[in-house]
């Protein structure tokens, strides 16, 4: 990447990645910065100063902690930093929109309630938001909300069953699937309770289910669905406070039921960011134990095509 960052996310969209927000040092001020990547070419824009013939361009608020989920071609940027604030970028037209203040013909809104570090899944065309700490509280939230792009619609859900925050989350077998993540995020000044707690939402019922749990505990796992396996494939994370990060990638098996441990990252990492392109899978930036509280800018490219 251009810039070192964690705390961000990725989001694959009319055949780019593009990388959002975050942190450039653990506590520091959040970043507007969006970098553009094309996989097929492997080179990067920056959307701050966009260059000849590409017109893509950054947040109009600094955010980390957020999540980006894509609904019919379209990145909807979501929460983080106790924000309720939601921005819709369409990168077919380099187009920004507040949902704060609404553009003509496009009425998308903002969150009802205040969440950072919390998960995002896609089903069906509307977003399901996950978890998290409202209001700048300590503790993990149980939130379960939807969101309808089309509609312009919000409506709270079944609550999960564990409150959390910093989990991850994916689609699998029409189920979402919600991974790890901190009972409190900070108690006399340290990080309480990791969880290797999984439990799955069902969007189509509106009920929870368990899972089987982590063979680990973990928070600021990421996660990605394999298309090849039909599977869900994690990376990294963290298993305490600084600098017990985690350097392992985990498939879920879903012919025996059980998590199985693949290849080794080539470093321990946390508040990294995945993204896929043709059955690749690109693992972006994050914090590792070398880099103190910075951030890195490392891109990380894992192909288990090979392997199946």
């Amino acid at each position: 990447m251009i810039l070192p960052r964690m705390d961000h996310t990725s989001s694959t969209a009319n055949g780019k990645i593009y990388v959002i927000g975050g942190y450039t040092f653990w506590g520091n001020t959040a970043m507007k910065s969006i970098e553009e990547f094309d996989p097929s070419t492997d080179t990067w824009t920056n959307c701050g100063t966009p260059a000849p013939g590409n017109g893509c361009s950054g947040l109009s608020t600094a955010r980390g902690n957020h999540t980006a989920s894509v609904v019919n071609g379209k990145i909807y940027v979501i929460g983080g930093d106790s924000s309720q604030t939601v921005e819709e970028y369409d990168p077919v037209s380099s187009i920004w929109t507040n949902c704060g203040s609404q553009a003509p013909g496009n009425n998308c809104q903002p969150l009802p309630v205040n969440l950072t570090n919390l998960s995002a899944s896609v089903f069906d065309g509307k977003i399901y938001l996950i978890g998290g700490n409202e209001n700048g509280m300590h503790e993990g939230s149980n939130t379960t909300i939807e969101y309808d792009p089309q509609q312009n619609l919000w409506v709270t859900r079944t609550d999960m069953p564990t409150p959390r925050s910093w989990t991850t989350s994916c689609v699998l077998e029409d189920k979402i699937w919600v991974i790890g993540g901190y009972e409190t995020l900070w108690c006399d000044g340290d990080i309480s309770g990791v969880m290797d707690v999984v439990e799955l939402y069902d969007p189509i019922g509106d009920y929870w289910l368990n899972g089987t749990n982590l063979p680990y505990s973990a928070s600021q796992i990421v996660c990605s669905k394999s298309n090849l396996t039909n599977s869900i494939i994690l990376f990294g994370g963290r298993h305490q406070y600084d600098p017990l990060k985690r350097n392992e990638i985990t498939k879920w098996n879903s012919i025996s039921g059980e998590w199985n441990a693949q290849e080794t990252m080539p470093k321990a990492i946390s508040g990294h960011s995945v993204s896929t392109f043709n059955n690749k899978f690109y693992i972006f930036g994050g914090q590792i134990p070398s880099t103190g509280g910075n951030a890195t800018n490392v891109v990380w490219q894992y192909d288990m095509s090979f392997m199946e």
